[in-house]
């Protein structure tokens, strides 16, 4: 019992990859990419960050797959620019180069 409530203050104290610009090449080379494109002060963003934070955790493992998030009101502002992100929550699943 004592594991299981080590294991569940681990994965809830994991935190949120984040993309910006700076690592994002180091980051997504060699996988397929699942992001949310946010806003800080989003209604709908804010309310699924719990289930996208689970699901962070889900995958942290899989070295084919990052699922992250990137700020578009902070340092991930040029690449919600460059993806032409438009909208809050933006979700995008791909190929990093070809989204």
């Amino acid at each position: 019992k004592r594991s299981a409530v080590l294991l569940a203050l681990a994965a809830s104290s994991a935190s949120a990859v984040e993309l910006s610009s700076a690592n994002w090449d180091d980051a997504t080379s060699g996988k397929a990419v699942l992001l949310k494109f946010f806003a800080p002060w989003c209604h709908h963003c804010q309310e699924m960050k719990p289930d996208w934070d689970r699901l962070e955790r889900t995958y942290s493992g899989n070295a084919g797959l990052l699922v992250a998030e990137v700020d578009c009101t902070g340092h991930g502002f040029s690449l919600c620019t460059e993806y032409e992100v438009r909208s809050y929550p933006a979700i995008k699943y791909g190929d990093p180069t070809d989204l």
